[in-house]
């Protein structure tokens, strides 16, 4: 496939915006799960358990 001349007129744009949500969702500050006191539940249907 090859971009339109519009799709390469956007690309920087899109970049931008991309690379904005991006930063929009990442946590301010990194996970360490030592130090975690959340608490994970994995919950799964048996239907999982059959493969």
């Amino acid at each position: 496939m090859t971009p339109t001349e519009r799709a390469l007129e956007l690309q920087p744009l899109v970049r931008t915006v991309l690379e904005a949500a991006e930063q929009a969702v990442l946590p301010k500050t990194e996970f360490d799960p030592s130090a975690s006191t959340r608490i994970f539940r994995i919950m799964a249907s048996d239907a999982c358990l059959n493969f």
